[in-house]
């Protein structure tokens, strides 16, 4: 029940939200997926319940993996850990406690004990995330929208709209099977006023 609350809250806070039960088919290994979706992510949310979770081919869970693989890449990453998890098994147990070791020795954690109480827990995360200073200047995008405004007294109108940040995927050309390789995206000034 909580998997679709948190969904929810993201995409509320405008930003969109990335779990494996909406990968699809993909023609490679579900654990590189994982990896590679955690490299084009902007920051991870980790949600601790009672499992360890699936374990990858060397008994590391598919969200242990994740996580390190989130730490080495400078991705912040947001913890939040079950205050009352469900009985498991012995190993599971032990296995979940070392991984939340391993979280508390890198993350500040937060803990729950209510769908409501994580929702909000994640709510208050999301929000000191936007209000970093660093993230209007590491933009880009939003250096150039900047720039234009304080341009403005050169310019003969001034549209003001929905705004928000594209990303454009140039291709030389499209298959004759309407499938290409994407390269990374360019990042510019978007939304309604920008398109106009």
């Amino acid at each position: 029940r909580a998997v679709p609350a948190v969904e929810a809250l993201i995409t509320e806070f405008g930003d969109l939200y990335v779990g494996m039960e909406h990968f699809g088919a993909r023609s490679q290994p579900p654990l590189q997926t994982c990896l590679d979706e955690v490299e084009d992510s902007d920051l991870m949310l980790v949600i601790v319940g009672s499992r360890y979770g699936s374990l990858a081919e060397n008994g590391v869970s598919f969200t242990q993996r994740e996580v390190e693989r989130a730490l080495r890449s400078n991705i912040p990453v947001f913890v939040f850990v079950s205050q009352s998890p469900a009985s498991v098994s012995k190993v599971e147990a032990r296995r979940r406690r070392a991984f939340v070791q391993l979280l508390q020795d890198h993350y500040t954690c937060a803990t729950y004990d209510t769908t409501v109480s994580l929702v909000t827990q994640i709510a208050a995360a999301l929000r000191r995330d936007e209000q970093r200073p660093e993230l209007a200047s590491e933009s880009e995008a939003w250096q150039e929208v900047i720039e234009r405004a304080r341009a403005a007294a050169d310019w003969d109108c001034v549209a003001v709209s929905a705004q928000n940040v594209d990303q454009v995927y140039s291709v030389d050309r499209v298959a004759a099977d309407y499938e290409t390789t994407l390269q990374k995206p360019t990042v510019t000034p978007g939304g309604s006023g920008a398109n106009t």
